[in-house]
């Protein structure tokens, strides 16, 4: 197919995302996208176009958030947050015996699942000398259960009656990239996407300590990959709440904050493909689920007692 059919194609199917599409079809289309078409037709840069539209997402959603409530949420999830990263990274050590599962493997995952998935991977595979496939698989396996994510979180939460803030809480801590705990939060609710957003930033930021700390031990050089949107959504919470907007502009970042996501959802099936998808050894595969299945649980408990 050539680029103008690829990039019109695609552009019909976001349009058509954006204006009926719930966040998790937004991934799956996306990604039955890649796997029939390819992306090689496509000659902008889909990695960092879905970063953008991810960021700027996240951004404009923090003027609908006052900065008190940002303060509030964050500074207690921060804490909560080294906690449950303490726990994964102790899971992860010990699921990995279990398993049989080298050192590598086990950092991509364990980083992946504990703080922010995929950027987690990226940013520690250099620093371990992760081979390419190593890293397509820890890559891969997080997609999958991102996908998962979407589809069952909002429809389970409801079942067991989670209010937003506990839904919210819970996606945050349990999900492993912030593209899919706001898509998940965001089916629940707008309360649910809010304290997401705040609980997963917050939780994000762990990133640049385990980076600098993994960095420390090792001989092989990377780049700290520092959170700066975050001082942008702080920035935006902050204007947010300096006075009295008018509705119809509050609707508006809202409506494209929304679109926004639906945009990086599908950006990011995009980037899945066969390579990816037959690098993953199932003996990885079952570490990781089975880590991802026991932090669940530890997650909803937490958010629970938390958010009573």
């Amino acid at each position: 197919m050539s680029p103008a059919l690829n990039h019109g194609l695609a552009a019909i199917l976001l349009l058509g995302l954006i204006a009926f599409a719930p966040p998790a079809i937004a991934m799956i289309v996306g990604a039955s996208y890649a796997l029939m078409l390819g992306r090689e037709g496509l000659t902008f840069n889909v990695s960092a176009t879905s970063k953008w539209c991810l960021q700027t997402a996240i951004v404009l959603l923090g003027f609908n958030i006052a900065i008190a409530e940002v303060a509030k949420t964050g500074s207690l999830y921060f804490a909560v947050g080294a906690a449950y990263i303490a726990i994964a990274a102790l899971l992860g050590v010990t699921l990995a015996r279990l398993f049989f599962i080298g050192g590598t493997d086990r950092t991509l995952i364990t980083s992946g699942t504990a703080i922010c998935g995929g950027t987690a991977i990226g940013s520690v595979a250099p620093l371990i000398g992760a081979k390419a496939e190593e890293t397509a698989c820890a890559l891969g396996i997080v997609f999958l259960l991102n996908l998962v994510a979407l589809i069952v979180f909002p429809w389970f939460g409801e079942q067991i009656g989670l209010s937003q803030s506990q839904f919210g809480v819970w996606a945050a801590l349990a999900i492993h990239d912030t593209s899919s705990v706001v898509g998940a939060a965001q089916t629940f609710g707008v309360e649910a996407a809010q304290t997401a957003t705040v609980v997963k930033l917050s939780r994000t930021l762990w990133l640049i300590p385990l980076v600098l700390w993994i960095g420390l031990r090792s001989s092989n050089q990377g780049r700290v990959q520092v959170p700066y949107f975050v001082l942008f959504f702080i920035g935006a919470s902050i204007l947010g709440s300096a006075g009295e907007w008018p509705r119809l502009l509050h609707s508006a970042l809202d409506q494209t904050s929304d679109a926004l996501l639906i945009a990086a959802l599908f950006l990011i099936g995009i980037q899945i493909d066969r390579n990816a998808l037959r690098a993953m050894s199932g003996r990885v595969i079952g570490y990781a689920t089975s880590l991802w299945l026991i932090l669940i649980p530890t997650a909803l408990v937490i958010a629970v007692l938390i958010e009573q």
